[in-house]
């Protein structure tokens, strides 16, 4: 699957759907050895739902193919996300607290997470700064197509 590919048209939608998003389009294929419905589950989660903590952030997205693996970042820049939700980022409940609405976003990037894990793959965050958020997803590469 082509990773690259499946997140230009993520970003496409989401900038449709009024998200701003300052993230350059990917031109090098970025070919994954993953499930294609999954990649794309994935791919929308990363997108709308990690861009949804600041839908104003300004958001960088790298990626890198090496050593076998294929890597995404999707850093968003904003200091809107207390030091405290940032260890329950991808808990879909948040806090222990029981009376707090389910967070959908939060759900889905969960979800997400468990779908790239499912794949070989892995989607966390850190956090070099208190300014920044940054996303990672972490997929095995697939070999490359063989010329007929």
């Amino acid at each position: 699957v082509d990773l690259g590919s499946v997140l230009n048209k993520a970003l496409g939608e989401a900038q449709r759907r009024g998200r701003k998003l300052n993230a350059p389009t990917l031109s090098e294929p970025l070919l994954v050895q993953a499930d294609a419905r999954h990649v794309e589950q994935i791919a929308r989660a990363l997108v709308t739902d990690a861009v949804a903590l600041d839908p104003q952030a300004p958001a960088r997205l790298n990626a890198t193919a090496e050593d076998g693996r294929v890597v995404v970042e999707l850093v968003l820049s904003t200091s809107r996300v207390a030091p405290d939700e940032l260890r329950n980022l991808l808990d879909p409940f948040g806090s222990d607290d029981a009376s707090r609405p389910l967070d959908e976003g939060r759900l889905r990037l969960a979800v997400a997470r468990g779908v790239a894990e499912a794949n070989g793959g892995h989607l966390r965050f850190h956090t070099n700064n208190p300014n920044e958020v940054a996303f990672v997803l972490d997929l095995q590469a697939a070999p490359a197509p063989v010329a007929s």
